[in-house]
């Protein structure tokens, strides 16, 4: 690329663009401006916008995109990448802020109001059928990475930081809503393979995208401006805790979680018809509700951390310990009830010791439910479970046609 340079430069000079070869600018998207030739008409497409301060165009992807952003901070090397920076005067002042919205009436006291930010976090097809076309998010994870680790990663931020806008926000505010249940995969715990912390940037075992807490947490920052609390509900777990269902991440032919462990060697996990191949780079014979656990316990200690941040504190409400066990798929119960009988006291003692008000939250669902009401109550009457500090999620879906009405589910 030494030769290179000069000719880059030249050809940018007329749009006052400062070349910067084999550059990616990972971050600050305004807009996918489309295919261009090279650098240069990227910089022409950047220096046209006045929100334009850089750019970045891929070399080698199919369409040659061409990517405008608000800066170029977190730059990486790439040689599949050219990028530059537009030369402007000093950035416009912010536009003012908008008039604060009207207060709502109060929630009736003690009555909690709520909505599920699904398909945000955990991609599921039951709920984005017009949005994304695979069976599950490891699916789609997968499909992405054909077109490079970067491209995915990419793709995988745009759609965290843009799912559910500030509007989106400000509208719960004025319909009275006071909870929102985040639902996550296990993988929002988890490093990506080589090292690193649950904040960074990757792919895990698995091959889900990591480093989304990072989204979550700025997303905790915008609930707690608007009183807004938040269930943190971990709602896929490793292997899969139901049968082919898209909310697990993986659409496996068995709940592998509640039985199963890790195939080991690259060895396919069984997928439903038209998903997979699944594949873990986990040891084989590494049971996966072991994997789940510890997942579990490091979503109940982040919780904890966040109390440290004054903009984040006190906005986690409550933390579901697994969604809809063995759904699709009898024979569970005591697999299911071993698990709960782990991970509960463990989460408990977790936000006791930290003397943090967090509700644990339990669920159920056929085939596998039956007995569990008897079960949770010989629990709480044995103080294996803290039965002041535990929640029942009873899922319960309906739908209207015509005008909305008020309903109470008790």
């Amino acid at each position: 690329m030494i030769a290179l340079l000069p000719l880059l430069s030249a050809s940018l000079a007329g749009e006052k663009c400062e070349p910067l070869p084999d550059t990616n600018c990972q971050q600050h998207d305004l807009r996918n401006a489309g295919s261009v030739s090279d650098g240069a008409a990227c910089c022409a497409l950047c220096h046209a916008e006045p929100a334009c301060r850089a750019w970045t165009w891929n070399r080698d992807e199919g369409n040659h995109g061409c990517w405008l952003k608000h800066s170029c901070e977190g730059k990486v090397h790439d040689p599949k990448a050219d990028s530059g920076l537009v030369q402007r005067g000093p950035a416009p002042p912010p536009p003012a802020p908008a008039p604060p919205l009207p207060p709502s009436p109060p929630a009736p006291k003690g009555r909690q109001v709520g909505v599920s930010l699904g398909g945000w976090m955990l991609m599921e097809t039951s709920w984005m059928y017009d949005q994304f076309k695979a069976p599950a998010e490891n699916d789609w994870v997968r499909q992405l990475r054909t077109r490079g680790d970067d491209y995915a990663l990419r793709t995988m931020h745009t759609h965290w930081s843009s799912y559910i806008p500030d509007e989106a926000l400000d509208l719960m505010v004025e319909l009275g809503i006071n909870h929102v249940r985040i639902p996550v995969g296990y993988w929002l715990a988890e490093p990506p393979v080589g090292g690193g912390t649950m904040r960074d940037a990757g792919f895990q075992h698995e091959g889900f995208a990591t480093g989304g807490v990072v989204f979550v947490e700025q997303m905790l920052a915008k609930l707690k401006t608007r009183g807004i609390s938040a269930l943190i509900d971990l709602h896929a777990m490793p292997g899969g805790s139901s049968k082919c269902q898209s909310y697990a991440g993986m659409a496996v032919t068995q709940p592998n979680f509640w039985v199963g462990s890790t195939p080991g060697n690259g060895s396919a996990i069984a997928a439903c018809p038209g998903a997979g191949p699944y594949r873990s780079s986990r040891p084989a014979g590494q049971s996966w509700m072991g994997v789940g656990e510890s997942a579990a316990k490091a979503l109940a200690s982040w919780i904890v951390e966040l109390e440290t941040n004054s903009s984040l504190s006190g906005v986690v409400s409550g933390f579901e310990v697994v969604n809809e066990p063995g759904l699709g798929f009898g024979g569970m119960e005591q697999p299911i009830q071993r698990y709960h009988d782990a991970i509960v006291p463990a989460v408990q003692k977790i936000f006791r010791d930290a003397k943090l008000a967090v509700n644990t939250t339990e669920n159920f669902i056929g085939p596998n439910d039956g007995g569990m009401g008897g079960w949770l109550k010989s629990r709480i009457e044995a103080n294996r479970f803290d039965g002041s500090a535990l929640t029942v999620d009873i899922h319960d879906y309906y739908n209207w046609d015509g005008p909305l009405v008020s309903t109470t589910t008790c």
